[in-house]
């Protein structure tokens, strides 16, 4: 014979075993509201050779339900496309895995200019929370090949006659281009 709390405790077991199967059939597991953090894992790039830079993106547990899709913006004092190949704005953590790479190619542009960064935010999404600062973005740097040349000197005599009985004297004029 059951009493009414037997009762209870097969509908509380019916109830999450039902809850676990719903969220299991339509996609939501374990990882729905985890926690993404990005980290710039090779945070050097360069325009010689090129030389790529890294970013990894990473949820707090492995992946064990469908593709979380993690959004990111791009910023910093490189320009996409002219400095960079342009990144895609999404990387995808995929069932079993718990992290991400997104790569920075460099574009050898030949402008003379300092270094550069990128900057990769993440945004908030479907399946996971963005970590806090500064978890939530990464940088990396772009240097640079191109070095303004050697500037050129120049002499000219501005007033070429000079005389040793008078007050007459020569002029030189130095100027650097």
């Amino acid at each position: 014979m059951l009493n009414k709390t037997s009762n209870q405790n097969s509908f509380c077991f019916i109830k999450r075993l039902l809850l676990s199967t719903a969220f299991i059939l339509i996609g939501w597991t374990s990882s729905y509201g985890q926690i993404a953090t990005i980290a710039a894992t090779d945070n050097i790039a360069t325009e010689a050779g090129p030389t790529t830079g890294q970013y990894t993106v990473s949820l707090d547990a492995v992946n064990a339900g469908a593709t979380i899709t993690v959004d990111y913006t791009v910023s910093g004092t490189a320009t996409s496309g002219s400095d960079f190949v342009a990144l895609s704005g999404s990387v995808d953590i995929v069932n079993g895995q718990q992290t991400a790479t997104i790569t920075l190619t460099p574009i050898d542009d030949g402008d003379i200019e300092g270094n550069e960064t990128v900057v990769v935010t993440l945004d908030a999404g479907t399946g996971y929370t963005v970590g806090v600062a500064p978890d939530n973005s990464a940088t990396v740097t772009i240097t640079s090949d191109d070095v303004a040349p050697l500037p050129v000197a120049t002499i000219a005599a501005t007033d070429n006659i000079a005389t040793e009985a008078g007050p007459t004297t020569g002029q030189y004029t130095v100027s650097l281009d």
